[in-house]
């Protein structure tokens, strides 16, 4: 709940049951059956978790996540993204197209650190000028940007 209202960091969120356990199968369910269907969250926030199949998959999953994704912060009011390596224009540009609908105002960019900042300072950013709602889209957006090359 605090990652899908954004008081909280989007790390990601995985979970793993013993062999032939199925909690976290009935727990989904759940969660789409008397929550999704009642428009008590959206459909992206299924993003926000992942169900592993194994502790291998599990692993597989956090190591994506940090892929090309390093670290994040609101910078005054725009979502700022450490790139542990940068993306070439034409992926910005795909994730301009794919993710507009949570973006304020203007575009989604490439950037140096922003003035203010003082931790990271030899990482590329990505600046999503976020409209603060809709912390399931901002995790599809770091799964895209994970999906890229390095420039």
């Amino acid at each position: 709940t605090l990652v899908q209202t954004g008081k909280s960091n989007i790390l990601p969120i995985v979970l793993i049951a013993g062999d032939g356990d199925d909690y976290w199968d009935n727990w989904a369910t759940h969660v789409r059956e008397d929550l999704l269907s009642r428009g008590v969250i959206s459909a992206e926030d299924e993003s926000l978790f992942h169900i592993a199949d194994s502790p291998e998959d599990g692993v597989a999953h956090v190591m994506q996540f940090y892929r090309l994704y390093h670290s994040s912060r609101y910078v005054r009011s725009d979502f700022v993204i450490r790139l542990n390596h940068a993306i070439g224009e034409a992926d910005v540009a795909r994730l301009n197209d794919h993710f507009s609908d949570i973006v304020r105002s203007g575009a989604i960019v490439l950037s140096d650190p922003l003035r203010g900042e003082q931790d990271h300072l030899d990482l590329p950013r990505l600046v999503v000028p976020h409209t603060r709602r809709s912390y399931g889209r901002l995790r599809q957006l770091i799964d895209e940007l994970n999906a890229c090359d390095p420039a």
